[in-house]
């Protein structure tokens, strides 16, 4: 239980803070500055920043059926135990979109690491009460017909003035049904009629 709680308090900070300050952030970069006068002699200046990944491997983009299996959870009775969806990755022009053509979901996904075939991305809900964020990280397996992974959900809503947190670890295990979802904008010299 222990485990758990420290995994809620993980991501509420790694998930919801990016999230709250996403307004005040620039889209691509945001640098840490440091005033020269301020720094004690001998100390060494803090350097750091937020940038954010566009493009996941290319062989991830396409329509894939996703299984997901339950590992961990604190409220069993909000999340299946099992889940089976059909997940459309696209790129078109500067955005990276996930599609679930089953119920009608469409949501812009941040690509945050990517190393070799892994990758990471996050997408975020804020509507009303309640704000979701979603953390998956894919590998491609094999020649890129499957992956493999895990798909963290966190909900939070206030209830009464209460924040109630909702967390769920899934492995998910993706086979490829179609190939590559990549449209690139047309400028009027490339366009034919």
């Amino acid at each position: 239980m222990k485990k758990l709680g420290l995994l809620i308090l993980t991501l509420a900070c790694a998930i919801f803070c990016p999230l709250a300050c996403a307004d005040a952030m620039p889209p691509q970069q945001l640098k840490v500055q440091y005033d020269e006068k301020y720094r004690p002699s001998g100390s060494t200046v803090l350097k750091g920043g937020i940038s954010q990944v566009q493009e996941l491997p290319v062989g991830m983009y396409g329509m894939w059926q996703v299984k997901g299996t339950l590992l961990e959870t604190n409220n069993y009775d909000k999340f299946a135990q099992n889940s089976s969806d059909i997940w459309v990755l696209r790129k078109d022009g500067e955005f990276v979109t996930l599609i679930n053509p089953q119920n009608g979901a469409n949501a812009t996904i941040t690509v945050t690491e990517v190393v070799d075939n892994t990758a990471t991305f996050t997408r975020g809900v804020k509507s009303g009460n309640m704000r979701e964020a979603e953390t998956v990280t894919l590998t491609l397996l094999g020649d890129g017909d499957t992956f493999s992974g895990t798909d963290v959900i966190m909900s939070q809503t206030m209830i009464n003035g209460v924040i109630v947190s909702d967390v769920a670890r899934y492995r998910i295990n993706g086979v490829k049904i179609s190939g590559q979802t990549i449209f690139r904008p047309r400028s009027a010299k490339t366009m034919s009629w």
